[in-house]
Formats: C-alpha cells, structure tokens, sequence
C-alpha cells in the first residue's frame, strides 16, 4: 500500500540522518542529556494528517499523547496513542485498543553497542555514519541539506531543507518545534502551537491510564536489540564503502527493473495514458521509484 511506503520512507529518512548525525557528536552520541528539566509542547497537525499532540518532559521521561486521522488516496488511519519514552523502558499505549506494551529503548541498545567499540571503530562509525546519511539522501533523489538559523516562537532554532521538508529544530535542545513540505505527495505539517518550560507536569501524563497495563512485547525487544547490533557492525565495518555502493546500485537497479515491468503491463492493459488527475510528467513515480531505492538499500544493508 502507498500509504505504508510514505510512513516508512519518512521513518528510513530519520533513521539514516540521525546516523549522520553521530558524526558530529563527541562520546557517546547515543547518550544524549534530557533537553529539559520539565516541558509542556502542544502541536497541530495539517496537510494528510489532521489532529493534535501534546508531549509532556520531565527529566529524562517524555510522553507524547497523540491524536491524528492520516488519509492518502482513499486509505486512512488514525493514530490514538501515548509513547512513553525513559531511558531503559518505552511503553506504547493504544488508546482506540485500550492496550498497551512496552520494549527496551532502542536509543539506549544503541548506546550499549558504540561503548563497547574501541577508540578505532568509534572513529570509523563517525565517520561511516556521516557517508551513510549523504549516500542516502543521493538515492532518494536528495542534495546536501540547505542549513540556515532563525527563530520560531521567539526560541532559535536551525531551519533545515532538504527533500522537500524543511524543519525548525530548537538548537541545543533537539526538539523540532514546526516541520512543513512533503514527500511522495503527502503533505505532512507539524507546528509547535505553544511552549511552556519549568512548569509542573501532572503524574498522569507520564504514565498509561488506569485499567491499561502494558505487557513487555518480546518479540520487538529482540528486533530492536538485534537492529542495534547490526547497525553498529555494519558502520565499524572496514569495507562499509564499499558495501554501501553495490547495494545502491542493486537497489537502482532493481527500481529501474520495476519500473520497466510496470510500464510494460500498463502497455499491455492498454493504461499507458496517465489517468484524469493524475500528473502527466510522471514526477510523482519518478519520486517514489527513488524513495524506493533508498529504502532497497538501506534494508539490503541492515539484512531487514
């Protein structure tokens, strides 16, 4: 479903260019420091996803409580949910299901596999981190994000560009307090309607509701125990350069193949005309089959 491909297209390109991101970071960068003492941030959703969140700081604990209706070419789904997030626990609560579960962090599995890296592989997962994020973002038909500074809400923030969404993330605090643009076609507007720090966050908000007790999911712990691992081989791999390129190019590849079969059956259906609404110079495609590679490679890499 198209609909499942822009949410893991928009997952893939967080995940790759926070790896990037290591390589900017001195220690451990998976050690990261809560960016307040306590926060209150409430959001509004607009574009494809329609709705609200608020996400609630204290310390090293954050909980999102989320409310949003996501529709795109006739599919829909709403998100009803609380993510608690601490250091060795995160707990998703489903409130349309009335159940929740929790799993280790996978942050903090991160964090346990850099440390017991040697000076030499840190260097080197630094420096493949950073490879990895441009490498990607050339796949999905990206350029160097375009970095400018500015204020929103009277915070500073760090305006990013790239891919067609552009960020405001709070410096030095790693909060993202408005996103707009899109991808795929779908457009996803997050903003930050209000911020208010130090201010006492009620113990409820940091905890599933009464009646819903969270089960440990076993099965996703061990994914995202596993994920780390493997993201931490292959980054102090010797030969990651050289990995990362053929699997590019298998991933290229293989669009190009799915791109000519599908032409060719559109043919053979007598649809190779584009239907009423539908763009004519192909653009649209076009940015899915690159969406697509970057994605191939990222899962040939990681043996998804």
């Amino acid at each position: 479903m198209r609909f499942s491909r822009v949410c893991l297209a928009t997952a893939a390109l967080a995940v790759m260019l926070g790896l990037a991101a290591v390589a900017a970071a001195a220690d451990n960068p998976f050690k990261m420091p809560p960016p307040f003492k306590s926060a209150i941030i409430n959001y509004s959703y607009s574009g494809n996803q329609q709705g609200q969140s608020t996400v609630y700081f204290k310390g090293d604990t954050r909980a999102e409580h989320k409310k949003v209706v996501t529709k795109i070419l006739g599919f829909g789904s709403e998100d009803n949910s609380i993510i608690i997030t601490e250091p060795q626990r995160v707990t998703t609560v489903d409130l349309g299901k009335n159940e929740a579960y929790y799993t280790g962090n996978y942050i903090t599995y991160l964090a346990q596999e850099y440390d017991k890296l040697s000076p030499a592989e840190k260097k080197r997962v630094k420096k493949n981190a950073e490879q990895m994020g441009g490498n990607f973002l050339a796949a999905m038909g990206g350029s160097k994000p375009q970095v400018s500074q500015g204020t929103f809400l009277n915070h500073p923030v760090e305006i990013v560009k790239v891919m067609g969404l552009t960020s405001y993330t709070w410096k030095g605090k790693g909060v993202v307090l408005k996103q707009e643009g899109g991808i795929m076609g779908m457009q996803m507007n997050l903003t930050a309607t209000q911020v208010r720090t130090g201010v006492p966050i009620p113990a409820d908000k940091l905890a599933p509701p009464p009646g819903i007790k969270p089960v440990f999911n076993q099965e996703a712990d061990n994914q995202q125990r596993q994920m780390a691992k493997q993201v931490m081989d292959m980054l102090k791999d010797p030969d990651f350069g050289k990995k990362q390129s053929q699997a590019m190019q298998d991933a290229s590849r293989q669009a190009k193949e799915a791109q000519a079969q599908q032409h060719a059956a559109q043919q053979q259906a007598g649809k190779s005309a584009p239907a009423s609404g539908q763009p004519q110079d192909g653009s649209q495609s076009q940015s899915g089959d690159m969406v697509q590679e970057g994605l191939n490679a990222a899962k040939k890499l990681l043996n998804w």
